[in-house]
C-alpha cells in the first residue's frame, strides 16, 4: 500500500503549514483547502486589505512554519521528543474493518519513516 509515499508526505506537510498559517493569522481552518476552496492566494488578499500589511501566500505557509516549530520547541522543552511522534498500538495491529482499505494495517516502520520524512520537510531538528 502506497499510503505513506513521498507525495503523500509532502501534501502532509504542506497542509500542516497552510493550516497552521491560516490559524496564526485567525482564518477559518473549515474555509481552507480541502474541505472549502479559501486560496491562499485570496486569503493573502484578505488579511492584506485587514491589516494593511502586505501579505503573500508565501508568507502564510512561512509563518504557519514558524508557528509549528515554535509549538515543537516548546513540546521538546516539556519533555516530549521524536518518541512521542506515532499513534497508539492498535493502529499497528488491528486491521481496518471496513470500507475501501478493509483488512489494511499500518505498517509500523513506514509510518515511523513517513513521520521522520515530515520532521524533515518541516525542518524539526532529530530527537
Amino acid at each position: 500500500m502506497d499510503s505513506l509515499s513521498e507525495a503523500k508526505v509532502r501534501l502532509v506537510a504542506n497542509l500542516m503549514q497552510l493550516w497552521s498559517g491560516y490559524d496564526a493569522l485567525g482564518i477559518c481552518l473549515f474555509a481552507a483547502p480541502p474541505t472549502r476552496n479559501l486560496s491562499e492566494a485570496s486569503a493573502a488578499e484578505l488579511v492584506s486589505a485587514v491589516t494593511g500589511r502586505n501579505v503573500t501566500p508565501a508568507g502564510i505557509r512561512a509563518a504557519g512554519r514558524e508557528r509549528l516549530f515554535l509549538m515543537r520547541q516548546y513540546n521538546r522543552r516539556e519533555g516530549l521528543t521524536s518518541a512521542d511522534d506515532t499513534l497508539p498500538d492498535r493502529f499497528f495491529t488491528l486491521a481496518v474493518d471496513s470500507g475501501r482499505l478493509k483488512g489494511a494495517v499500518l505498517d509500523r516502520r513506514a509510518f515511523t519513516d513517513a513521520v521522520e520524512r515530515l520532521r524533515e520537510l518541516l525542518g524539526w531538528p532529530p530527537g
